[in-house]
């Protein structure tokens, strides 16, 4: 019998006695539907209840939430803020809007205090295809730019975006998208991020092995976090000669000169720090000569030393294959089998220090420059198709069908992630659509309204 449970909602949860975020979600809503201890609690601790992004609140939670709200008129009120034009993920409510009790007040945003005159056009047009809700722009926005190339499927994905890059710098007159840390690439998948940023072999084992998910995306997988974490800018200082900062790292991270480590005897707490000097230049020496030495060697290094502590997974990731071992080992196994300043730039992306971002990701965020990459060839998932979206491919028997229910469809998911993804630039917008058919990609783009042939380029 399991007494108690452990939750984290942004990490590894594992074990018997632990509860995923989604399972969490699942008791929470079932406890408010069925007991009505819960649902006196809520409604007299929040008599008030806002939802942000209720566009993308599970389905189930705002059901009973409106049932709730009914039941307890005039003492209970729920405030929805959302847009169904950014309804992105499966789990939300669809139809949202017409579920809405007409007694409710509906107000809407119609100003768009975030982007140039240009790009509210281009967002009120790919509307279009959804609702006729429009924004309008600020009196004193500027006109701003967007362009859309069209480029083959087989191209050089790397040397193309940096001429497009080069292109906007030359059509916008700003020196900003010469410099890739000033524009922001939005791709649709993270593994798109890891082909173009060099950490694929770090990535995809942990990925395809599907044990990790939250802790992959934002970073903090242990046996991973403490290599980019503290050795990382332990690497840094000690090749900087900074004997402070190595000190400083040391002094807050190692169980060798933790307080429970000195004695009371001076000599015997000069041979602890000489043991922690010693062990700080043993893991150094991997670094020699401008090496770059495997996360394996850094974790096994650490191990030998005792520099740090290291989690009880590490000992099975530094053994050999043995059968029916941790999916989880594995994984992390054969992640750890590259050079460490891959892991460098894996660190990089998940603390938001690259150009890229998912499309998915950066909803109610703003960048100045952004380039909106749209790669159905490299992306892997079913629900978005972009080439569906652009007419470069016929809708499947499952698209019409699910049209002609009222259903959500991969064209209609598509296009509001595409909104989505274009209402994040402030000043210019890049469009880069890799397709099998640029005749046809072109031609929905001037046919929709969504670019002008000023707007286009085809590379």
């Amino acid at each position: 019998m399991v007494k108690k449970f452990s939750y984290n909602p942004n990490g590894d949860n594992a074990g018997i006695d632990s509860l995923s975020h989604s399972e969490v979600v699942k008791m929470s809503t079932g406890f408010i539907a069925k007991e009505p201890t819960m649902q006196d609690i809520l409604t007299t601790k929040y008599p008030i209840l806002l939802i942000d992004e209720s566009q993308d609140t599970k389905k189930e939670l705002v059901d009973v939430l409106l049932t709730i709200c009914e039941k307890y008129k005039g003492r209970f009120t729920v405030g929805m803020f959302g847009d169904i034009m950014q309804k992105i993920y499966n789990d939300g409510k669809d139809n949202l809007a017409d579920c809405i009790p007409h007694d409710w007040a509906k107000p809407v945003k119609k100003m768009n205090h975030r982007s140039a005159v240009r790009i509210v056009e281009l967002a009120n047009s790919i509307r279009k295809t959804v609702d006729n809700q429009e924004q309008k722009p600020r009196s004193d926005a500027e006109e701003g730019i967007v362009r859309l190339f069209v480029v083959n499927a087989d191209a050089n994905k790397d040397a193309t975006e940096k001429k497009i890059a080069s292109i906007m710098s030359e059509d916008t007159n700003d020196t900003g998208w010469d410099d890739e840390s000033e524009y922001k690439s939005l791709i649709l998948e993270h593994h798109m991020a890891a082909s173009r940023f060099g950490f694929s072999d770090l990535y995809q084992p942990l990925n395809d092995s599907g044990k990790f998910d939250t802790a992959l995306r934002e970073g903090s997988i242990s046996e991973l976090s403490i290599l980019f974490s503290i050795i990382s800018p332990l690497v840094e200082a000690y090749q900087n000669r900074d004997e402070f900062q190595v000190a400083k790292i040391i002094r807050k991270n190692s169980s060798l000169v933790a307080r429970n480590a000195f004695s009371a005897e001076i000599e015997d707490q000069t041979k602890t720090l000489q043991e922690a000097d010693a062990a700080v230049d043993t893991l150094m020496k991997l670094w020699k000569d401008d090496k770059d030495p495997f996360c394996l060697e850094v974790l096994k290094t650490i191990k030998e030393t005792k520099l740090f502590d290291l989690g009880s997974r590490v000992e099975s990731i530094l053994s050999g294959y043995v059968e029916n071992e941790d999916e989880k080992v594995t994984a992390l196994r054969n992640a750890l089998l590259v050079p460490f300043s891959e892991l460098e730039r894996y660190s990089a992306y998940v603390t938001d220090q690259t150009r890229f971002a998912t499309h998915q990701g950066v909803k109610g965020l703003e960048f100045p420059r952004v380039m909106v990459i749209m790669d159905d060839a490299q992306a892997r998932g079913f629900l978005f198709s972009y080439e569906k979206l652009f007419g470069a491919k016929a809708k499947t028997a499952t698209d019409i069908k699910n049209e002609r229910e009222g259903k959500d469809t991969s064209i209609m998911r598509t296009a509001r992630l595409f909104y989505v993804a274009c209402t994040r630039a402030q000043k210019s917008l890049a469009v880069v659509a890799y397709t099998e058919n640029v005749k046809s990609v072109k031609e929905t783009a001037l046919s929709n309204g969504w670019f002008t042939e000023s707007e286009i380029y085809t590379l």
